[in-house]
């Protein structure tokens, strides 16, 4: 048997019981009021600044909890309906959690009342438990979960614990970025938002920092649930447990295609304008370069055009007087000499006004086949006077069936001006040459003389009018260096080059390439065919 306490004994073994439990009790009778309470709530008093040790035995109970939690509040109107319920044995049990802050900390309690029936009578009993730490964390936890909930930004959690790295968490702003749906997203690998544009070296980035287990921020093309591209900055940073081991990776995700639509748009309107800038410098070079040619072409006219005059003027006047004071020696010679200052104002004449017309754009030009023998043939019946003046061999080993494709009047007056500069610093009794090749589809026509040459350091400077230069011919002939820069500007109106290999006493040879006959043959077969219809 259950040996029984005495009174005494057993009122001391239920204090010493109450007194041992954390929560703050006390008991109430069937009005209310309370007739015992334990340590901790006698400690909750003394820290509260209760000078009463027992404070609140006596008084009822619905007065110190409108005093703890607030007169007239909702929480106080619910206990003392609680209360009186209990009492009437209309309910058995009670809780509620309340604030009970002072000044120096914030405090949450739980109340919970129950029922017990002793010896014929009811009796409560009101336990307060400190529920502060926990309340606090979960709502820091709440606080924090709304705050990402909230965020413009997409938030994912991954759990790097399990295969394949998969999402456990996808805030609203990742669903919105992204369009897919929650049940879409969860228990897969971020690798879903990859598309065919996706670059492979920045998802490299990515998985050598889950590697690493290091954080990274990239930029990658991403595409949302209806194929949409869009533009993801993403900045990953893992999550370690407290052994230093990781667990979990956070991903934060903008979007950023705005951004990259507006970078891309500075990039074209900067290409834009350094191109625009590179036009304008161009055109002012092109200017510039424009003006030197004017101020060189005036210097040529206002120089070489004068002085084929001052000999004319001077041997006419000469022969204008009293012919019996001459021979007839002299009258030849100084007849001779007007012939060739007007033979020299004719050819430069004649090369100004091709130089002019080639600078305005009145130069047509109308490519056709041609026989280059028949052209160089032509040539010569002009200047056939020159050669037999100097008494010049002249040799033409050129194919006579060879066709070149050229403008006619061009090539007339390109090998016009070789030709003529040929005899002019050619001696007495000396040698010209004219052959042609084929190579690589392409004809090489050359003009080859054994006069005086030209220095090396010159022949750069042939073919340009800013650095163009004049030589006094064998003969004493007069030029402009005009000549050769109208051969430059025909030969590359032609699609072809033109070169020059020299050296003073060893003669020149100038070099000019047309396009091939081949060319030339289609379109004389095609004419022929033309012609047969």
């Amino acid at each position: 048997m259950e040996k029984a306490l005495p009174f005494r004994s057993s009122t001391n073994f239920f204090q010493k019981t109450l007194d041992s439990l954390s929560v703050h009790l006390a008991i109430l009778d069937e009005k209310g009021v309370i007739v015992a309470v334990n340590d901790a709530w006698r400690h909750f008093d003394m820290a509260n600044h209760y000078e009463d040790s027992n404070w609140g035995v006596g008084h009822n109970y619905l007065g110190i909890c409108q005093e703890a939690i607030g007169t007239q509040t909702e929480g106080a109107k619910n206990v003392a309906e609680a209360i009186q319920q209990m009492l009437c044995g209309e309910k058995n049990a009670f809780q509620m959690e309340y604030p009970c802050h002072s000044e120096t900390e914030q405090r949450w309690f739980l109340l919970s009342l129950t029922r017990f029936n002793f010896e014929g009578q009811t009796w409560l009993v009101a336990a307060h438990k400190d529920i502060s730490k926990g309340t606090v964390a979960e709502q820091g936890l709440q606080l924090r979960n709304r705050a990402m909930a909230a965020a413009d930004e997409g938030i994912t959690i991954t759990d790097a614990t399990q295969t394949g790295n998969p999402i456990i968490y996808a805030n609203s702003g990742f669903l919105r970025i992204t369009g897919y749906e929650l049940d879409q997203v969860l228990g897969h690998n971020c690798r879903f938002l990859q598309g065919p544009e996706t670059d492979q070296n920045t998802i490299e980035t990515i998985r050598q920092a889950l590697r690493t287990h290091t954080s990274c921020t990239v930029e990658l093309l991403n595409y949302a649930v209806d194929g949409r591209p869009f533009w993801n900055k993403l900045s990953i940073t893992p999550i370690r447990d407290g052994g230093g081991q990781t667990t979990h990776y956070v991903g934060i995700q903008s979007d950023i295609t705005e951004k990259k639509q507006m970078e891309a748009t500075l990039r074209q309107r900067t290409e834009e304008l350094e191109e625009l800038n590179a036009r304008l410098i161009n055109s002012e070079q092109a200017l510039l370069r424009q003006n030197a040619n004017k101020d060189k072409f005036f210097s040529i006219i206002s120089h070489d055009l004068k002085s084929p005059f001052h000999s004319i003027l001077g041997f006419a006047e000469i022969l204008s007087g009293d012919l019996s004071d001459f021979t007839l020696e002299e009258i030849q010679s100084y007849g001779n000499h007007i012939h060739v200052g007007a033979q020299n104002l004719l050819n430069l004449l004649e090369n100004l006004m091709q130089w002019t017309r080639l600078q305005s754009g009145r130069m047509g030009y109308q490519p056709e086949p041609l026989l280059l023998c028949e052209r160089v043939e032509m040539v010569l019946s002009l200047l056939q006077g020159n050669l037999l003046a100097k008494k010049i061999h002249f040799d033409c080993s050129l194919d006579p069936e060879m066709l070149v494709y050229a403008d006619r009047t061009h090539l007339s007056l390109v090998m016009q001006n070789l030709i003529s500069n040929a005899i002019k610093f050619t001696q007495q009794q000396g040698k010209i040459q004219v052959y042609a090749s084929q190579q690589n589809g392409t004809i090489i026509i050359c003009v080859a003389d054994n006069g005086v040459g030209i220095a090396s350091q010159r022949l750069s400077d042939l073919f340009q009018i800013e650095t163009s230069f004049s030589t006094v011919g064998t003969a004493n002939e007069k030029g402009t260096g005009l000549g050769l820069i109208l051969c430059h500007e025909l030969v590359r109106e032609n699609s072809g080059q033109i070169w020059a290999e020299s050296a003073l006493g060893e003669g020149s040879r100038f070099y000019f390439t047309l396009p091939s006959s081949i060319r030339a043959l289609a379109v004389l077969n095609e004419d022929s065919q033309i012609k047969q219809n």
